[in-house]
Order: C-alpha cells, then sequence, then structure tokens
C-alpha cells in the first residue's frame, strides 16, 4: 500500500505544475492590439482599470513638457489615437486635434478609409504636401508601412511635426489679432497651414487681417477650437451631433446625450459593430429572404423588425429585457421599455433631441417599425433595420423582406420617438 503522506505529496507536486502550466497558455496567448481592434469597428477597450473607473480624459504629459488633457469634445478613436501621438513627439494634444479637425472639417464617425486630396497636392486626414510626408512620416499602427491616407500613420506624423514647428504641451494660446506672436499655439497653427518658412518671413507684428484669407481663417478655426475647450465648432463643419462630441442637447439637460466613447460609448459602438456584421451576411447572399430572418425571431414567422434590433442589442451586451434572451417582439413593447427605464426621448415633448449612433428610431406615425441609427450628418442619419425592403409580391412581405441600410431626416414625419442604451 503507498504511504498515504507520499502519495499527498505527489498530488500537490501535480497541481502546482497545472497550475504554473495553464498560466503560461495564458500569458501566451495572442491579444489583438488596439489597431486591430479598430480595423474591427472597436474604438475603446476596457481593461480591468478603465472598467472600474471611467477616464475617457488620459493626461498626455511628456517628458519636458506640461501636462495636457484632450476633452471628451475629441471623441474616439481621435482621442486616444491623438493622446498616445502627442505623448510620444511631446506634442501639446489640443493643437495636433485642432488641426485634424480644421483639416477635415470634424472629427468623422466612423472614421473614412478614402481621405480627400487638394488641388495643392496635399493628401489624407493631415493634409500633408509630399515634401513634408517625407520628413516626418511615421508608422503609426505598427504594420510595417508608412501611409499618408492612414489615420494612425497621419496622426502620428502630424503631432511629429506640430512639434518640430515649436507646438509642445503647455504654450499659451496667444493673442487672435496677433496670431505670430513667438512661442504661440496660433503661430504654429499658422505654420502647420502658411509653412514655417512663410510665417518666419512674416515677422511676428503682423495682425490676423494682414494674413492670407486661408491662414486667416485656419488660425481662427484653431482659436475658436481650443478658446472653447472643443466645445463650440466652426460654421460649415461636422456637428457635435455628428461627431458624438460631448454636449448638452438644449431640452435635455440632466440627460447623458453625448457623453463620448467611455462606457456607455463602448456599448454603443458594439452595437454598431454588430448590426453592420448583419448588414453585410444579408449583402453577400450568406443571410437570404425566406427563413434567414428566423436567427433573430427564434423561429417565429412573423414580422421582424423589432426583434432585430433586440437581438442586436442582446448581442452586443446591452439586452433590452432579461428573458427571452433579450427579444422583443413588438414596436409598442420596446417603446414602453424605453419609457420604463428613462430612456425613451419622445419627440412631441422633446423636440430638440438628436438622436446617436446605437439609439433605436420608434416609427409610429402611419407605419410600426424601428430600427438602428448608424451614423448622423447634420439633418440626417443613417438606419439599419430588418424586415425592410420587401418586394411584397408574394403577398407576406416579412418572408421577402431583409436586413438593409438606408438615410432619412433625423425628423422623418414617420418617427415619434428615440430608444437610447444609456
Amino acid at each position: 500500500m503507498v504511504n498515504k503522506h507520499i502519495f499527498a505529496r505527489i498530488f500537490s507536486f501535480c497541481l502546482v505544475v497545472l497550475l504554473l502550466s495553464n498560466s503560461m497558455l495564458a500569458s501566451a496567448a495572442p491579444q489583438r492590439s488596439e489597431y486591430e481592434l479598430r480595423k474591427l469597428g472597436i474604438y475603446f477597450v476596457a481593461s480591468e482599470a478603465s472598467e472600474a473607473v471611467c477616464s475617457p480624459n488620459p493626461s498626455t504629459g511628456a517628458a519636458g513638457g506640461g501636462a495636457a488633457v484632450l476633452p471628451t469634445g475629441v471623441p474616439e478613436p481621435y482621442n486616444r489615437l491623438i493622446s498616445t501621438a502627442s505623448q510620444k513627439f511631446n506634442a501639446d494634444p489640443r493643437l495636433v486635434a485642432a488641426a485634424f479637425w480644421v483639416e477635415n472639417r470634424g472629427f468623422p464617425i466612423p472614421v473614412p478609409t478614402n481621405w480627400p486630396s487638394s488641388d495643392a497636392g496635399a493628401s489624407g486626414p493631415m493634409q500633408f504636401m509630399p515634401r513634408t510626408w517625407a520628413g516626418y512620416q511615421e508608422d503609426g499602427n505598427g504594420d510595417g508601412v508608412k501611409d499618408i491616407n492612414n489615420v494612425d500613420d497621419a496622426i502620428f506624423a502630424g503631432a511629429k511635426f506640430i512639434s518640430a514647428l515649436g507646438g509642445k504641451p503647455g504654450i499659451p494660446l496667444g493673442d487672435l489679432n496677433y496670431p505670430l506672436k513667438e512661442g504661440t499655439m496660433l503661430r504654429v497653427a499658422a505654420a502647420y497651414n502658411w509653412g514655417p518658412g512663410n510665417v518666419s518671413k512674416a515677422g511676428v507684428d503682423r495682425s490676423l487681417a494682414s494674413l492670407n484669407d486661408e491662414t486667416e481663417n485656419y488660425v481662427k478655426m484653431v482659436h475658436q477650437l481650443i478658446s472653447s475647450d472643443f466645445t463650440s465648432f466652426p460654421a460649415g463643419g461636422r456637428t457635435p451631433a455628428t461627431t458624438n462630441q460631448a454636449t448638452t442637447t438644449p431640452g435635455t439637460e440632466g440627460r447623458d446625450v453625448n457623453s463620448g466613447f467611455c462606457a456607455t460609448g463602448a456599448s454603443r459602438q458594439r452595437i454598431i459593430q454588430v448590426a453592420q456584421d448583419e448588414l453585410t451576411k444579408w449583402e453577400s447572399g450568406e443571410l437570404k429572404p425566406g427563413d434567414g430572418y428566423l436567427k433573430y425571431s427564434n423561429n417565429t414567422r412573423t414580422n421582424w423588425c423589432a426583434y432585430f434590433v433586440s437581438w442586436i442589442y442582446a448581442q452586443a451586451g446591452s439586452p433590452l429585457k432579461p428573458a427571452d434572451d433579450g427579444r422583443v417582439a413588438l414596436v409598442d413593447e420596446i417603446k414602453h421599455i424605453g419609457i420604463r427605464n428613462g430612456r425613451y426621448h419622445d419627440l412631441a415633448s422633446e423636440p430638440t433631441y438628436v438622436p446617436r449612433p446605437g439609439d433605436i428610431a420608434i416609427r409610429q406615425n402611419g407605419e410600426d417599425h424601428v430600427n438602428l441609427v448608424i451614423s448622423v450628418n447634420g439633418d440626417r442619419m443613417t438606419t439599419i433595420g430588418g424586415n425592410q425592403g420587401a418586394t411584397n409580391q408574394q403577398g407576406d412581405s416579412y418572408e421577402t423582406s431583409k436586413v438593409t441600410s438606408y438615410t432619412s431626416a433625423i425628423r422623418d414625419a414617420a418617427i415619434t420617438g428615440f430608444v437610447s442604451p444609456d
């Protein structure tokens, strides 16, 4: 008979080896980089610490410079990307963010894949001229390529260039009437637009009105953005509603209308991503009319627009209700869930409410339908919905319908309100 003490020692030794092996395997598991996640449409990655404490404004102070913080008026993924690039090159992130906004007239969401070129030959998100790009190009996403049209690469190069122009953290904004004074953000902004050589030749005492029209307007926009802490935006650009910037919509004081892409923003991004993934499946033919919708309705053959949006919410981790795997069968039920949770925005009582990506549009004026808001641009919005696009040639529209996307007015006459996920 084996001595029980020897058996206990052998068992303990095996247990320790097993635990150590599991730990080593877990630590060796491949992790997606933030760049890879952004390509998948995930713009906020919650760490163990960030789930407990929501901190959308990371400090970007760098060695040798004062700390500078980007406000939530700069949305993700730009907030984190600009902050990281600015910290690496000891640039003031507010100046980098302002330059990006002016070059693009906003912080476009979702991030574009095609960026415009100017008649003068400037290209990409930061509008680099070829010679300047050759001197400051960077591989911001670590993919081994320095691409002037890649948002990561361009922003890292922009931060590097702005730092070289003197845009260090903590420098004063400057006097808008005399924007070329040494050691100010406005002088750096003028140099970014006009070129450092031209600014140097112009001297320090030039008035704003004496600058060329383009540089004058450029400096004025940078001044407005930074002096307002990105709460006031120049005319002609994308509004806060279209870029998910932190602001309070009139008539909704006290509500978390645009809180940025922290905890609740991550939920909205997951909702959008799941919806876009489903749209791709229908557009590619992977899912087809007839029975493709049954995955949402739990094999129930019926009108399925409410089933679709509630399934999306559940898959994204924001179920509308705990029962039935989060599935909701009726449009009116979704509306009343929103009312009970304080998340329904009735346009009759909140006429100025501006929908946000991730909201559910309730359409009960002349129809009974819901779909998901994916993006907002001024007074227009793009939605994705199920039980849409039917030919109606076979009588039962829900059998011939599918998941589609279309653009409409945010005040479409059929819309009676919006349900928000937060």
